[in-house]
Formats: structure tokens, sequence, C-alpha cells
């Protein structure tokens, strides 16, 4: 007998199709930890001064792949050919850098400025597809001026899901070159306090037993103390349920996460976001106006006969959705883990078009996601693509678990 798809679309059509999805599944496969022979992809950044937001010209840009240098990595830059790891800012502090390409690898960029502690941030881009699900970004990078002076971190440590505060959490920070600048575990409080740590924006790396390890960003602010709140998720989670957590950088202040669900007939059957945080089970757990997040949005039993969109808003604060807030969304589907980053090419709208959740499969948005208006599901439930199809398309995506 016919696959169904054929039946629908002709046997060519299966045919084409089989074999492309086919092709880039067994390449994908092939690229496990072995490197590219001479190959390079294209990396775009822009470097800003973090007190003024205007861009920093001439500050050194190179890129490695996080692993394979090392703690050795020379100051003056990488040790492989200059002409594919290198970059200069221009006057708007942008540049782009021809980075050689490893599989399936974390990548870093290291910014060099006189007058500047150096920067550095970090981004994957998965192997070939990377154009499908992620943009070859690193989007805004802030430098600091090199001058002492320090400021303090407080704030607890909650459930993602629950709300609830989390004992025994340890957690590391890193300051932008990845130097370890405090540690704390939670007491019984739930909650910390971190005094005299360097300015500049920092990373914490927190984990407990039974919780994802996540990672969050604050700025420190000379002389004042910063409220910065952290969560963490839950392991594994039923199969039927989905938590989507947006983090994102101090630019815009406040990002909204919005979830609509819509039933097989394509109408709405509810709308979360910060004016109606629940609805029966499904939730957002809190409305984070100032900068950084997370908000996370749980539906506890993923509904087979809706579609849901999921999608970010920006409210207020200066700067945009693709230049500086960095925008990023992990998702729980199953117990697997997904990661999405926004757009940083630049594209003007208030609205970030995440992903729609189909036959509970994760759909994320590949073109035209930065929007002037409330994002509208674009599939539906009765979508003429075949099961294998869906089941290679979301084989593809599982490719970014984030371990």
């Amino acid at each position: 007998a016919s696959h169904p798809y054929a039946e629908e679309n002709g046997d060519r059509a299966y045919d084409e199709a089989h074999a492309v999805v086919t092709q880039i599944k067994s390449w994908l496969e092939s690229q496990t930890a072995d490197e590219m022979d001479e190959a390079t992809f294209e990396v775009g950044i822009k470097v800003i001064d973090a007190d003024t937001g205007e861009g920093v010209r001439n500050a050194l840009v190179a890129i490695e792949p996080l692993g394979t240098l090392g703690v050795d990595w020379p100051e003056a830059g990488c040790d492989t050919d200059e002409e594919t790891c290198y970059g200069t800012t221009d006057s708007d502090g942008a540049t782009t850098v021809n980075a050689d390409f490893f599989a399936s690898t974390e990548y870093v960029a290291h910014i060099y400025r006189d007058g500047y502690r150096r920067g550095r941030a970090r981004n994957s881009f998965y192997s070939g597809i990377t154009e499908i699900y992620s943009p070859n970004q690193f989007g805004t990078i802030e430098l600091y001026e090199d001058e002492a002076g320090t400021g303090d971190l407080a704030g607890d440590v909650r459930s993602g899901i629950t709300d609830e505060l989390l004992t025994e959490v340890s957690c590391i920070v890193y300051s932008q070159t990845d130097i370890q600048i405090g540690s704390f575990t939670t007491g019984v409080l739930g909650t910390y306090s971190l005094t005299d740590l360097p300015l500049g924006r920092h990373r914490f790396v927190c984990e407990k037993d039974g919780y994802q390890t996540q990672s969050q960003y604050a700025a420190v602010i000379q002389d004042v103390e910063t409220e910065v709140n952290l969560s963490l998720i839950p392991e594994g989670g039923d199969e039927n349920s989905a938590i989507m957590r947006l983090t994102w950088d101090a630019d815009p202040s406040d990002l909204d996460s919005h979830l609509i669900k819509y039933d097989a007939d394509g109408e709405e059957v509810y709308h979360i976001y910060y004016a109606d945080k629940t609805s029966g089970d499904d939730s957002l757990d809190l409305d984070d106006t100032t900068s950084y997040g997370p908000e996370t949005v749980t539906v506890f039993d993923v509904d087979p006969d809706a579609t849901y969109v999921y999608a970010i808003y920006h409210y207020s604060g200066d700067g945009t959705l693709t230049t500086t807030s960095e925008a990023m969304v992990q998702v729980n589907l199953g117990g697997g883990l997904y990661q999405y980053n926004v757009p940083s090419d630049g594209t003007s709208g208030r609205w970030w078009k995440v992903l729609e959740l189909v036959d509970g499969y994760i759909l994320p948005c590949n073109d035209d996601c930065i929007l002037d208006s409330e994002p509208t599901p674009t599939t539906s439930k009765h979508s003429s693509n075949p099961q294998w199809l869906q089941d290679m398309q979301r084989d593809l995506i599982a490719k970014e678990d984030l371990d």
C-alpha cells in the first residue's frame, strides 16, 4: 500500500520529500564530534558601550568553538588562520566573522577594546540547519569600562512551576570572562545575598537535585543592591506537559509572555498573559517588569485537538526585541528541553512569535517571526504534513537538546 502522503500528493512529491528529510537526518547523524573539513560559517555580532548604548568602534572580535582551544587561548586572539576567526567592529559596533565549523558545538565570542574589560558571550549554532532553526547571531554584547567599583545582588530561588521557595540550591556566579566571582547555597528561606561583586553583566548557574540546571544573567551596578530572583524547572515532567521559560537582557525592561490556545475549529479558547495569568491548570507564574525574567508559562496537559501559539511582546523599555533584548526561550516538552533565541537582525516589531504546539509537536517559527500585531496560527490541527515527516522534524529539533 502506498504512503498516505503519496496518495494525497503523488508518488513524486513523496519521493522528493522523503529524500530531502532522509538526507538531512543522515548528514546530521554523521556530524557528531568531528570537524567538517575546510568548512566555515558566517557569524554576526554587535558591540556597544554598556553605559551609553553606543556602538564601540575598532573592537577586536574573535570566535572559537568552546573547548577546542581551552583556557590557554591567547590574549591576542585564536591560534588558527586569522581570516577565519577575526573581525573588527565598524562605527556602529558591528562586524561579521567567518568561523571554523564544528558540528553540534557551542561557540564563544571574545571581544577586546582598549579602555574596556574583555567581553565574552556564548551561543550555539547547530550544524548545517542553523539557518532553519536559529539565526547565526551572537546579538548585542555590552562592554564595560575598565574601572574599579563593586555592587551587590540579592533575591530568592523558586520553582518555575509552583513558585515555592527552594532550599539547597547551589549557584555559581561567573563574570563576563567566565571567572568565578561568587557562589551560594540557599538556606531554609530560599534566599541569597552577594556583596562586593565587580561591575558588569554576570551569569548565574544554579543546580538542585531533581531540577534542570539553569543559567540566568544579571547586571551588577556600582554601590547598588540589585534584586535578582531565580527559578528552576523540575526534571522530566509528564509527557503531556509543556513549559515555556523566557529570559532576556536589561533592555527592554518589560517583555511579556503570551500563550493563546485555539480549538480544532480555530476559535480562541484562552489567552494567558500578565492580565489573565491562569486558565484551569495552565498558567503564567509572574509578570517581570524589571528586566531579565524569568517568566514561565506552563501547560499541564497539552490538548491534542488544539493549537497553541506562544509569543513574546515588547511592552515597554528602551531598545527592541531584535537589537538589545537577547531574549531566549527554553521549552520543556515531555521531558525534552529545547532552546530558541530571538532573531537579532534588527527587524522592527513588538511581537516575537516563538512557536506553535500542534499535535503535541513543537513547530518553531522560522520566517517572519517579528510582527507588528498579535501572532495567529500558521498551521492547523488538520495539517497535510504526514506523521512520518512530523516525527522526523521533531527528531531534528531534538538535536538541540541542552543536555
